[in-house]
């Protein structure tokens, strides 16, 4: 339930598989286009609990780098006292190959550099910040100093209906705070659902993912 922080005491058979007894033999899961309804008997048999499951991923396009955003990162846990709801965030994380992204870059720094001789560099005030970053990291990797990843960030909020307008603009408030901006997945919630999930995304959700434009460099 939403209103929820703690485990609940369940007792579960340990002779049958755990899949079977993790939900309710009733529970609904009704996906709209910016949430996922749920409803089930609780253990109480008093009431069905109903729910809002609405999930979130970093707004596109959005430069990540460890010595930029570290700080931002490091406040995940100060941020998750902001929320006004129990969630879950959830990061995902690949080593890039390492080739393939150093013959990008330095086909970009060809590019910038033909720009910067040109009359076009007049209409390209940063490429001269995005040249020498670019030769930083070049030089990185050929060093073998730097890394390349790419991310999936997936925030699941538990709200109710009346309250889902004001949890979600208390996330957005709580990670801007630190420079990164979320948005609401639409039309996209069993994605997100799965991403959310352990060891699925090595099964071929991170190419879902990539195709949906949420992984971020």
């Amino acid at each position: 339930m939403p209103s929820k922080t703690a485990r609940l005491s369940v007792t579960t058979t340990p002779f049958d598989p755990i899949n079977r007894q993790v939900l309710s033999p009733d529970t609904e899961m009704i996906i709209k286009r910016d949430h996922i309804a749920t409803r089930h008997t609780n253990l109480f048999r008093s009431r069905d609990p109903r729910a809002h499951g609405v999930h979130g991923t970093l707004s596109s396009p959005h430069r990540l780098s460890v010595v930029r955003d570290a700080e931002a990162f490091a406040s995940i846990r100060n941020v998750s006292r902001m929320l006004t709801c129990p969630h879950v965030l959830s990061l995902s994380f690949r080593h890039n190959v390492t080739g393939n992204f150093e013959h990008e870059n330095n086909k970009k720094i060809n590019d910038l550099t033909k720009t910067l001789k040109s009359p076009m560099a007049m209409f390209s005030p940063t490429a001269g910040e995005e040249l020498e970053e670019r030769t930083a990291l070049q030089k990185g990797l050929a060093d073998k100093a730097t890394s390349v990843c790419s991310m999936v960030l997936n925030l699941t909020l538990f709200t109710h209906k009346a309250q889902q307008r004001h949890d979600v603009q208390s996330a957005k408030e709580a990670f801007s705070a630190t420079g990164l901006d979320i948005k609401e997945q639409i039309m996209m919630q069993s994605q997100s659902v799965l991403s959310a999930l352990p060891f699925l995304m090595s099964e071929g959700v991170w190419e879902d993912c990539g195709r949906a434009g949420r992984v971020e460099r």
